[in-house]
Formats: C-alpha cells, structure tokens, sequence
C-alpha cells in the first residue's frame, strides 16, 4: 500500500489521502482539492496506480473509481389530485425521457409508490378449502426466485413475504399451485386469494401546494453545463405540461 501512496503524493491538486488495510485487502482514498480539474485529476491518479509494478503474482490489479457526491440542480414537481398508480407510473415515464435529454446522465424520484404484489386470503375460502396462511406462504415462497417487497394479508392480519420474484405477472401469482390431489387436481392461488399488483401501503406521503407530488431530480455530474441543461429541461416540461393537459381535457 505503501508502494501506491509514494506512486499518488506528488499529483498536482490533491488535499488528503486515506489509507485502510484489512485481511486480504487494502483502499486508498484519494481527495482532491475544489477547484481541481476532476477528469485531468482523475486520470492522472489512475496512470499512476496502474504505474506500479513488481506486485505479489497472487495479488489482482488494482481498480481505480472516481466518486462524486450528487446533488439536486434541477428539480420537477409531478402534482396533482391523481390517483397514486397513475402519479407514479407518469414520474416514471418522465424520468425516463428527461433521462434521455441532451446533457442529463442521472435522474432520481423522490416520493414515488413502491410496487409489490398483495396476496388476500379470506377466511371463508381458507375454511372451504382447508388451508391455513401459512400453507399459501410457502407456496408462494417456494415458487418464487428474485426478491422483493411483497405481503399475504388474511382477515387477522398481514403477513410479510419476500415474494417479488419470477412470477412478475398477476396472472403468474394467480397460477401458483398451493396443493395437489392424488387424483391430479390443482388447488390454485387465484382459489383461495386475490391477488393485487399494486403499489405498497406507506405511511409517508409527498405533496406539493398541497396535491399529491412525486419530485423529478436532475443531478449533478462531473461534466456538466447548467444553463444548457436548463433549457432542455424547461422545453422539455413545456411541451409535457401541454400534452398532459391536452390529454385531460
């Protein structure tokens, strides 16, 4: 480690580094000073890492990544008195295609729903089939792979599953087989439950001039022009807002 610290201490415009080794491992951490330029900076930092030779052979070449701290530079309001599923399915579209502007790289939501899949048992179909809560908890579960957020609510209460996984689909969630018979009979999970794919419960909730709001954040990046940047964006929410409006009415 000692080796890349003498390689880094004469590079032009750096403030501080911080060096931690732990079993098997080591990082460097290399601040430069507010006014350096961060891509020469950047560069000249991985030229000289990689410059460093005679490395144990069992030792992997080191891997240089520049972070930068993101802030919001422009900021879009999605308001209004729509329901939550709509709200949440148009930030996306438009973080996607402000996404996409000339300039732009990141774009983050704020407030936005959390889509999940809830799975609603009632008594009276446990009773008439003979299942238990459980017994459709781990038949969801056994069929399912990726995870995610997902609960099984009953008449007494919710459960909490991981259940977001393959089954992407209602109808996927809906062909879960929770149990079959010695005859070949299937007992489905559309049988005994109703499935939702929706977005989560939340106890939080965004709003703007007192509307329901989800917040669009163009942010900052390493190369950036503000003033260009900004006349896409204003176009762009120009041209939405009249589209939108055009749509509603």
């Amino acid at each position: 480690m000692v080796r890349f610290e003498d390689a880094v201490k004469n590079v032009e415009g750096i403030k501080t580094i911080i060096s931690r080794a732990l079993e098997g491992r080591a990082f460097i951490t290399i601040r430069g000073k507010e006014r350096v330029d961060r891509r020469e900076f950047a560069e000249e930092i991985r030229e000289k890492i990689n410059s460093v030779n005679g490395l144990p052979s069992d030792t992997e070449r080191p891997v240089v990544t520049e972070k930068t701290n993101r802030k919001s530079m422009i900021r879009i309001a999605l308001h209004g008195h729509i329901n939550r599923d709509s709200l949440t399915g148009l930030s996306h579209e438009i973080r996607r295609q402000v996404a996409s502007l000339p300039l732009i790289s990141t774009v983050d939501l704020k407030g936005e729903g959390r889509y999940e899949i809830a799975i609603e048992v009632t008594e009276q179909a446990m009773s008439t089939y003979g299942v238990t809560i459980e017994e459709v908890a781990n038949a969801i579960k056994s069929s399912s792979i990726n995870t995610s957020t997902g609960t099984v609510r009953d008449e007494a209460g919710v459960l909490m599953l991981s259940v977001r996984n393959r089954a992407e689909q209602q109808q996927e969630f809906e062909d879960i087989i929770i149990r079959q018979g010695k005859g070949g009979e299937s007992l489905y999970l559309r049988d005994v439950a109703t499935v939702v794919d929706g977005l989560a419960d939340s106890r939080f909730v965004s709003t703007f001039d007192g509307e329901p709001a989800i917040l669009i954040d163009v942010m900052n990046s390493s190369y950036m022009n503000i003033p260009k940047m900004s006349k896409y964006v204003n176009d762009y929410v120009n041209k939405k807002t009249y589209s939108c409006l055009k749509a509603s009415s």
